[in-house]
């Protein structure tokens, strides 16, 4: 019975961290699975505004957002981005002041999270991880929607799309001009092939 109650007491003080098991996600997986990406600096940790459920240890950790790779967040505040996190199951944990790589996603409490299995990272001068999030994002299907007009990446995919723009719908106008130039100049040689060869020029003899 000692031994039994041990055991539990064992099992109940190990840190929620440890319970969640996992191989842990690649940059590109995590990328095509979250809902935003982003380099950011977490500023403070607090309780949020509403306690969705009594006695349930929620906080939020805002972050400056140095620079976004993917995002379908419903609001965009001056640069600034809000996760939640619970110190009771697998949620990513942040500390203020440090810069990190952030794989997040949208729940159905409508928050934004970060999982302790996402390829989040602590970003020093050496990492290679945002090197990696830049070619993942310039490969992907998924284009960044523009979120910050001051940001020079910003600028640099509105000008791709509208140069693309430009370009595409150029090349439709001058394909239809010449697909209607083809039709108008089969029509004429069909209507001329039609028509009766004269047995005889006015004023010759007819053989």
């Amino acid at each position: 019975m000692k031994s039994l109650f041990l055991f539990v007491l064992l099992i109940a003080s190990v840190p929620a961290a440890a319970a969640c098991s996992c191989g842990g996600a690649t940059i590109e997986e995590g990328f095509e699975n979250a809902d935003l990406v982003f380099v950011g600096t977490a500023l403070d940790i607090a309780p949020p505004d509403v306690w969705l459920v009594p006695g349930w240890r929620l906080r939020t950790t805002t972050f400056e957002v140095e620079e976004t790779f993917k995002s379908a967040l419903r609001s965009w505040d001056a640069g600034r981005v809000t996760l939640a996190h619970s110190e009771d199951n697998c949620d990513a944990a942040f500390e203020p002041g440090v810069r990190y790589l952030v794989f997040a996603w949208w729940t159905d409490d409508q928050l934004a999270r970060s999982g302790y299995c996402a390829p989040n990272e602590v970003l020093s001068p050496d990492s290679e991880a945002v090197a990696r999030v830049r070619a993942v994002a310039d490969t992907a299907t998924f284009r960044p929607p523009l979120r910050d007009p001051s940001s020079q990446r910003t600028g640099e995919v509105a000008a791709e799309e509208g140069m693309e723009g430009r370009a595409s719908w150029w090349s439709l106008g001058l394909n239809v001009v010449l697909g209607v130039a083809l039709l108008l100049l089969l029509a004429h040689r069909r209507a001329r092939a039609s028509q009766p060869t004269p047995a005889g020029r006015p004023g010759g003899h007819s053989v």
